[in-house]
């Protein structure tokens, strides 16, 4: 972390669950990604048990949080807790005005994290989120932003506005379960009036798990449900308030 005496500029924040080779690797890219002002690192762990938990803990630039994945309820029934939900934790645990999420299963390029911060900083006051290009690992060659539906560009690894992130009040953490609350959060942000623009010269490496390799030729049933609840919700454009005469 760069001056500890300082409030932080940046809050770095990702979700981690039994990944902890790529967990240390990816903290490891953050440390050593260049940036030169205050910073801070936020772990939501989901209860891991191989280790990740001790080892996080024990490293003093990192803020960790044990939450773990289920909720138990009556009669020895779980309830899952949704990534939105996670996610909303970690920021509103976040100090700094701009908030970085990437995942424990990315590594990120040297200035990754001052490109973002930078392209954000200086954008106008309409621009609340910025998106890290990236490409999925070993599938892909190419870094982009990418787009959800209506065309609209949204962040899956990036950075927010803190002030805007709490004035809409986070993630959706019923309608989904792990996925496309992101995509939704973008296109809640162009209904209140705001953007998300594509961060130019940064790279971030997302390595695919076996199990997404499999996902990407056999959906499922998480992931339909998740589709299916956010193709309903956005089936029309969202539609942006009216320009300020």
């Amino acid at each position: 972390m760069t001056g500890q005496n300082a409030k932080p500029r940046i809050s770095i924040v990702l979700g981690s669950y039994n990944r902890f080779a790529m967990l240390t690797e990816c903290i490891e890219s953050i440390r050593s990604n260049g940036v030169d002002v205050p910073y801070e690192i936020i772990v939501i762990d989901g209860g891991s048990t191989d280790g990740s938990v001790q080892w996080l803990v024990a490293q003093q630039d990192v803020i960790t949080i044990v939450q773990h994945n289920f909720a138990v309820e009556g009669k020895g029934r779980k309830r899952r807790f949704s990534w939105g939900y996670f996610m909303n934790i970690a920021f509103n645990s976040a100090h700094a005005p701009y908030i970085c999420m990437v995942s424990d299963d990315c590594f990120l390029h040297p200035g990754a994290l001052m490109a973002g911060y930078k392209a954000l900083v200086d954008a106008p006051a309409d621009v609340a989120a910025a998106a890290l290009p990236f490409r999925n690992v070993p599938v892909e060659e190419t870094y982009s932003a990418r787009r959800t539906i209506h065309d609209t560009l949204f962040v899956n690894h990036g950075f927010y506005r803190a002030d805007v992130f709490r004035r809409l009040g986070g993630f959706e953490e019923d309608l989904y379960e792990l996925y496309k609350a992101d995509g939704d959060y973008c296109l809640r942000l162009l209904e209140a009036g705001y953007r998300t623009i594509a961060v130019q010269g940064a790279k971030v490496d997302h390595f695919l798990t076996d199990n997404e390799l499999r996902q990407l030729s056999a959906t499922s049933d998480r992931m339909a449900k998740d589709r299916q609840a956010y193709m309903l919700r956005w089936a029309n454009p969202p539609q942006r308030p009216p320009a300020a005469c």
